[in-house]
This record gives C-alpha cells, sequence and structure tokens, in this order.
C-alpha cells in the first residue's frame, strides 16, 4: 500500500512527531551515570530505554521477517533490536503512533563513512587520477593551511551545477570548505591532494558559497559549491555512470534503484531502503555532525 497526497503528509507528520517524542539529541555514554567512573570492562551491554536505544525514525514499508509488506509505516532505527519479553513495560515501543504501524528495525549506530587510513583511502582507484574534463564522481579537495599545512586530502565531486551564468562544482562542506574552516575564494584541486594533485598546476575551482555546519545541532545538508574557472574543464556527466537523463529532481521511493559513484566508494548500485529518515544529532563527522545517507547496506 504506497501513499500519496493527504496520507503521506499524514504520515511525515505522525513520523515527526515520533522523532521529538522517541529520539533523545543529548544522549550519555552507556552503562554509567554523570556520577559514576566509566566501567573498565563491559561483556555485552544494550539499553532499552528508547532514548538510549533509537537513532532514528523514519518512514517506509512495514517488514516482516525481511519480507516487504508493502504497507506503510513509522519505523523506529535502533541500535539493538531486543525480544520483547526482555523490555520493560514502561520501555517498549508502541505497535501503533497516531494510527500508523510501527516497525522496529536494528541499524546500530550511523556514523559519517571513515577510511580506515590515508594509505587505504589513496588506493589509486577510479576516480583518483587527473582527469580533464573532470566528472561528477572524481577526486577534488582543498588544501590544509597553518598548522595542518603537512597533511593532505581528497574528497568527491558531486554534480556540476549552474547559477547566474556560471558553473559550479557542488559537493560537500567537508570537501570543498573544511567545515566551516575555509574563506571562500579558496583553491579547489582536481585531483585533490591527496591524490597526488599538484597545487601549482591543478587548481580547478574556487569555494564560492557554503552551508554552514553547525557543531551542536542538526544538520540537514553538508554541501558546498565552487565556482568553476574554465568551463571546457568540467563535464556534467557522472564518471563510469554517465549523463543524467533529467536535470528534474525524481521523488525517492522505496525499492527505487539507484546509483552512485565516489571518489572513495567507488562505484555502487543500491536501492533506496527508507526515506525522510531522522536521525539524532550525535552522528560525528569531524567536529560536525551530518546525516547519514538512505542506502540499504545490506545491498
Amino acid at each position: 500500500m504506497s501513499l500519496h497526497g493527504t496520507g503521506l503528509a499524514e504520515l511525515s507528520t505522525a513520523k515527526s512527531a515520533a522523532a521529538e517524542q522517541f529520539l533523545n539529541t543529548t544522549e550519555a555514554p552507556l552503562a554509567f551515570a554523570a556520577t559514576e567512573a566509566p566501567r573498565a570492562f563491559i561483556a555485552f551491554a544494550a539499553s532499552a530505554k528508547p532514548e538510549r536505544n533509537v537513532v532514528g525514525v523514519g518512514m517506509g514499508p512495514k517488514l516482516i521477517e525481511d519480507r516487504n509488506t508493502g504497507e506503510q509505516c513509522i519505523r523506529f532505527y535502533v541500535k539493538h533490536k531486543i525480544r520483547k519479553a526482555a523490555i520493560a513495560q514502561a520501555f517498549l515501543l508502541p505497535d501503533r503512533f497516531k494510527g500508523f504501524k510501527t516497525d522496529v528495525i536494528e541499524s546500530g549506530r550511523f556514523y559519517a563513512y571513515p577510511p580506515a587510513s590515508a594509505a587505504s583511502a589513496r588506493s589509486g582507484g577510479a576516480g583518483q587520477e587527473r582527469m580533464r574534463p573532470a566528472m561528477p564522481g572524481c577526486s577534488v579537495g582543498f588544501q590544509f593551511t597553518g598548522n595542518e599545512a603537512d597533511s593532505l586530502m581528497a574528497g568527491t565531486f558531486g554534480a556540476v551545477v549552474t547559477a547566474g551564468g556560471l558553473l559550479y562544482i557542488l559537493s560537500n562542506n567537508h570537501v570543498l570548505a573544511d567545515e566551516n574552516r575555509l574563506p571562500v575564494g579558496s583553491p579547489i584541486f582536481q585531483p585533490g591532494l591527496l591524490d597526488q594533485g599538484d597545487s601549482t598546476l591543478d587548481q580547478i575551482a574556487k569555494l564560492a558559497r557554503l552551508i554552514p555546519l553547525a557543531q551542536r545541532a542538526t544538520n540537514t545538508v553538508d554541501c558546498a559549491i565552487a565556482e568553476v574557472l574554465d568551463r571546457d574543464s568540467v563535464n556534467p556527466a557522472v564518471y563510469e555512470i554517465g549523463p543524467l537523463a533529467s536535470d528534474q529532481p525524481i521523488p525517492a521511493e522505496v525499492e527505487m534503484r539507484v546509483q552512485k559513484m565516489g571518489r572513495t566508494t567507488t562505484p555502487h548500485h543500491r536501492q533506496c531502503f527508507r526515506y525522510f529518515c531522522r536521525p539524532p544529532r550525535g552522528i560525528p563527522y569531524g567536529t560536525a555532525q551530518v546525516p547519514k545517507p538512505d542506502f540499504d547496506p545490506r545491498q
């Protein structure tokens, strides 16, 4: 059963209310109170309290033994799915919320993707070489300065966008603006300097605008744009995938097949598993906190 119009709006409103009620945005460490010293060892511990266990609230079809029933519901994503018999009545998540069925899905904690090390991140894989014209999916990045001048980085060129007759590279704030640290006008290189880019030869754009990341608040986007210096130096087709069929956005649907190309994570085909998912504020990405992308890690 798919929902549209009023039904979808009602489900979305109910989901937002569930997020406000069950998502804790100031979670304390598990298994010790503020007045206690941290335990040296814990064999295994899982809290059944929703404020400690629920890590996201979303919408999607209800699953029964991993089978899609087609019935739209409110989804609670939890660190640990604990059998009902072991949960005190006061800590049980509701079977229904504001007229909609619910589902509990074990997702674990959400973390921004971290490469294991700079050496493993710089693997010489597809998209990490110098490319002219540069394409979405390839390596780009900024140059560290000051006390971090000895460090190198690289991230993913997200898309080519236009505004006011100019071309821009769209990517993440953390890829183009170093999580709010860089001033507008900072040089952007392709490939990123971690991928053997040359700061004297490989500047392709300059930072033009960023959406600031808040350190202790919910961030809905992690993005920035950099003005392309030479229009012929970029191609909007996605590397190893090809041109988009349309420049118009398509509404997400559960089980929609999607493709991505990343400088670090390379080409992937995925299936949309959830939509309109609100994660908690405590997802670390450097000094800021950002949402986890809506891809099913099991696909």
